[in-house]
């Protein structure tokens, strides 16, 4: 028979399927068996760079076959391993049919001519220009991607002030490639995909180019080398590319947590060893970059992208020690542990990451945000506490009553509001808005005294610039606002004005300027309408919502701007509604006022049909009188102007039962 001896290196987890085989002259070689394998098995997880060894057996290939594909199914994630040469002859052929273009040799040793000038890193800055990644896949081949012609390039970075943002571009023709990629500081690591020939991180540098290029030919040349291909660097920040992908730098979290015997360890620790076990690594690995053939400046910066690391350990560490704990048969209640918490969270003191410096790194955002959930209570809602939120808006209004300033009437009213907030219900009486409205002075002193103390309180733990206490505020900002595509308001806008550092307002105006003119596009496209709803509840509510949709389907989607599932409910609907664009249907969105004015008003031009902003109550009424209270959800109305279906279903259930509805 014929014999594969196999070895995986392990970057997750896997498995083999039995649908292997061998495709050699266009005949197929069925997997007969396994070894030391079960094929189409459990999925098999060890550590990552760890190996598994395995054997497939095959049948005899036919003589005069001198070169096979190894296939394991037809699907993307299946493994697939070209032209595999029997003979030297075999393999002669098939390096001469491949493209032989030749990599500059100046590109392939443009790590012998890294100079070290003896500089340190240039200071980091806030600014809104983008850097440039452009590059090259030399003897590109497109066998490697299943035998499709377009490839996408893509770069992950992480905005502290809105999260992930992720820019693409297909690749030329000629096989380079080229594109902007957004900044809010002079530096930046962020995660270039080049998949399926590199996947990695690269330093960019606002108004500089970045060229990152590979080699395809090495794919089929690294038998026994695990890992992407080696990239090539040129133009900005070379040196520090070139330290970045080497072993050293992403050995720090495998050795000291993300293996089985160092998970096995620490998840024995309390908090606070876990915490000096984590800060005597990273000082430790800093002293080893101090002996590395690097600049000094690119060993300035791998220190800093340790002690990145070490914050994220460290800030994910409250989620994952009880985790560990649990794998690996710890006791996850232990009281000291517990207790060791108030103590656990000044690790940005003891790092001295509040620092701009720290913005060199991959994703700040994310230690920002961590640790403001999960720090020593101090949890800071920016957006909540400045946009009257209702939901700390009543927590203001519990203080109100302990201080006996409300009265026994609205005593009750508040500790009925407290009761459905605690059962995650939302919704609110005109009673309950009004008693928040009557107190809306005195709330907002509340508010304000809260937001002072939290600030000294963030200073005294951080210990640094305030940067984890100016992004905890503006973080929330970006996830309420920005990346749905709604300007944040000037009532907000002016408290950032407020702030330490004048780009923050500077760069949340430029945002809100490029949703005005997106909003304004969207306008103009038309395609929807917003209604102006009476004062009709129930039953005349219902035919006020279909009195301009007469003998037509009708549709009503319920949903609110702040539904993440709806909104993906509405986009994936958006092809069955092009279907629909010249029949007898129609599309009412129905949202109530927990939806705020702005966010809804930004979003429903998006969203073609027609849309209704409702009182809560009335809303309300309309979900008791078709029985559900979550969202989304949807009521189909037929042509005689009967309801024919309340449900939750998605597209394809709704596509089938407008056109039997159609068909009436």
């Amino acid at each position: 028979m014929t014999k594969l001896y196999m070895v995986y290196y392990h970057g997750g987890s896997f498995n083999m399927r039995g649908t292997s085989r061998l495709v050699a002259n266009g005949k197929e070689y069925k997997l007969l068996s396994a070894e030391d394998i079960e094929l189409d098995g459990p999925y098999i997880k060890k550590s990552q760079g760890a190996q598994s060894r395995f054997v497939l057996n095959f049948p005899p290939l036919d003589k005069g076959v001198d070169r096979f594909d190894f296939i394991e199914d037809d699907c993307d994630e299946c493994f697939k391993i070209f032209d595999v040469a029997l003979t030297k002859q075999a393999a002669a052929d098939i390096v001469s049919k491949r493209s032989a273009e030749v990599v500059p040799a100046a590109l392939k040793k443009y790590a012998a001519k890294i100079k070290d000038n003896g500089k340190s890193l240039e200071q980091e800055e806030f600014t809104m220009d983008p850097a440039i990644v452009k590059g090259k896949i030399y003897n590109y081949n497109p066998q490697v991607l299943g035998g499709q012609t377009n490839m996408v390039v893509q770069v992950l970075i992480e905005n502290p002030f809105i999260g992930r943002e992720i820019v693409a571009v297909e690749l030329k023709p000629d096989h380079t490639y080229e594109l902007q990629v957004p900044m809010i500081v002079k530096h930046q690591v962020a995660w270039l995909r080049l998949e399926p020939f590199y996947s990695g991180l690269v330093v960019f540098a606002a108004g500089k180019t970045v060229e990152v290029s590979v080699d395809c030919n090495e794919m089929f040349t690294q038998a026994g080398q695990p890992g992407d291909l080696t990239p090539y660097f040129a133009g900005e920040n070379v040196d520090l590319n070139y330290a970045l992908n080497l072993p050293f730098y992403h050995q720090f979290q495998s050795d000291l947590v993300y293996n089985d015997d160092t998970l096995r360890k620490v998840a024995a620790f309390t908090m606070l060893e876990f915490n000096k076990y984590i800060l005597d690594g990273c000082e430790r690995y800093s002293k080893m970059v101090d002996t590395m053939h690097v600049t000094k400046r690119a060993k300035e910066f791998l220190k800093l992208m340790l002690k990145y690391q070490s914050a994220e350990i460290l800030a994910r560490a409250f989620r994952n020690l009880p985790s560990w704990r649990d794998e690996y048969g710890v006791d996850c209640h232990n009281p000291q542990w517990q207790n060791d918490i108030n103590g656990y969270y000044d690790f940005p003191k003891k790092l001295g990451i509040d620092n701009i410096m720290m913005f060199y790194t991959y994703d700040m955002s994310q230690v920002f945000n961590l640790w403001n959930w999960f720090g020593d209570g101090l949890n800071f809602r920016f957006h909540e506490m400045h946009i009257a939120s209702t939901s700390y808006r009543e927590v203001m209004l519990q203080r109100l009553a302990a201080e006996g300033q409300l009265s026994e009437e609205e005593k009750t009213i508040t500790a009925a509001m407290d009761k459905k907030w605690r059962a995650n219900d939302t919704t609110k009486t005109d009673e309950e808005i009004a008693l928040i409205k009557k107190y809306s002075n005195k709330i907002d002193e509340y508010i304000e005294e809260e937001m002072q103390r939290v600030d000294e309180d963030w200073k005294a733990a951080c210990g640094g610039e305030g940067f984890f206490c100016d992004f905890g505020k503006l973080y929330d900002i970006g996830y309420h606002y920005i990346p749905k595509g709604v300007p944040v308001p000037d009532s907000l806008v002016r408290e950032v004005e407020k702030m330490s550092r004048p780009f923050y307002a500077q760069y949340i105006k430029a945002k809100n300027a490029e949703i005005n003119a997106k909003i304004a596009a969207e306008q103009a496209r038309g395609g929807y309408y917003a209604h102006k709803s009476g004062e009709s509840v129930a039953d005349s509510l219902l035919v006020e919502l279909l009195k301009d949709n007469h003998g037509k389907v009708v549709l009503i989607d319920f949903w609110n701007t702040w539904c993440g599932p709806c909104r993906g409910a509405m986009k994936e609907m958006e092809p069955m509604k092009a279907e629909f664009d010249d029949k007898d249907v129609a599309f009412v969105y129905v949202a109530d006022t927990s939806s705020p004015e702005d966010e809804y008003n930004a979003y429903i031009p998006k969203v073609k049909g027609q849309h209704h902003r409702l009182p809560q109550s009335d809303a309300d009424a309309l979900k008791r009188k078709w029985g559900f209270s979550g969202i989304p959800a949807y009521v189909l109305i037929g042509k005689d102007g009967m309801v024919k279906d309340c449900a939750g279903h998605g597209t394809d259930y709704f596509r089938k039962k407008i056109q039997e509805e159609l068909q009436k």
